[in-house]
């Protein structure tokens, strides 16, 4: 059993996978940003911890070694760590070797469980601009493996 979770911006999507096959999902507009926005206010590492703990609650209860992997504005500046992203081009090899593992002591009511953060992808540019993405670059990689492609032309919103 694994729990994907993709916590962007705007909306919080949460995957229950056995055998790489999704068997329940659990939404909400709980966003990294309208989370942010209530009451105006910085929310310390374990409001995060406690709002997986709430939304979660019964996937966890059921599967307690089932490791939670999240992508999105979660691994951002706005979300529960700021994971630094992953030049471009980068496939499975340099993604998976910046996966970020949430420390121990920051994982609260989850201690014990196996919580990963998929960093996003970076392409600079001069002038200082640069494109970046998160969490459309692993849903993109997702959909590659579950098609058995290496190679295709996606469009993603985000």
């Amino acid at each position: 059993m694994k729990i994907l979770v993709d916590w962007g911006s705007s909306n919080f999507r949460a995957f229950l996978l056995k055998d790489d096959k999704v068997i329940d999902r659990v939404s909400a507009a709980d966003g990294i940003l309208k989370l942010f926005s209530a009451a105006n206010q910085i929310r310390p590492p374990e409001f995060f911890s406690q709002y997986l703990a709430d939304i979660l609650k019964d996937w966890l209860a059921a599967h307690p070694a089932a490791p939670i992997i999240m992508c999105g504005a979660v691994g951002s500046n706005e979300g529960w760590f700021n994971i630094p992203y992953v030049a471009v081009p980068a496939g499975y090899a340099e993604i998976r070797a910046q996966l970020f593992r949430v420390p121990e002591e920051k994982k609260q009511g989850l201690a014990g469980r196996d919580i990963f953060i998929v960093p996003g992808v970076a392409e600079r540019k001069a002038l200082g601009f640069h494109d970046i993405m998160r969490s459309e670059e692993t849903k993109s990689l997702g959909a590659l493996t579950a098609l058995g492609m290496k190679d295709a032309l996606l469009c993603v919103p985000g």
